[in-house]
């Protein structure tokens, strides 16, 4: 806000922003989700959000420093182990699939860890790669026969 306080945005209300808006909070959360602190601060200055006169470095730590613990290796394999549990699977029960470093610690711990189109460190270490399929190769992996499979 105006005085320097977080705000938190509901991705739920983009039908109440203009179309620009919710292109500017689109390619924030693109950013975000693609690990790429540097553009989701670009976007931020682009959009005027945060005055020109500040480091845009010091803010894309800043950005990191806030996703990195949720996005984070630590998290995706607690959230795989918490998935899990909770649906009352053992882990040789479970695929996940991942393309960068942050993704080791949850493919390790997969029944099945995927490398998708994966950097080269993950690709060696998965379990299996998708080098140049689209993800309906999982379909295949877990046994799902294409005449099963439902398309829109």
């Amino acid at each position: 806000g105006a005085g320097g306080e977080l705000i938190a945005v509901d991705f739920g209300i983009t039908g109440r922003v203009d179309a620009a808006t919710r292109i500017i909070l689109a390619e924030m959360l693109l950013g975000f989700l693609n690990g790429n602190y540097r553009r989701v601060a670009e976007v931020h200055f682009e959009a005027g959000w945060v005055p020109p006169d500040k480091s845009i470095d010091m803010f894309t730590q800043a950005c990191r420093s806030i996703a990195e613990p949720i996005l984070g290796r630590d998290a995706k394999r607690a959230a795989l182990l918490e998935i899990a549990a909770g649906m009352g699977l053992a882990l040789d029960e479970t695929l996940a699939v991942g393309d960068g470093a942050n993704d080791l610690a949850m493919l390790s711990v997969a029944g099945l860890g995927v490398a998708f189109r994966a950097k080269p460190q993950v690709a060696a270490a998965a379990h299996a790669r998708i080098d140049h399929a689209d993800l309906t190769a999982l379909l295949y992996a877990q046994g799902i026969p294409r005449t099963a499979f439902v398309k829109d």
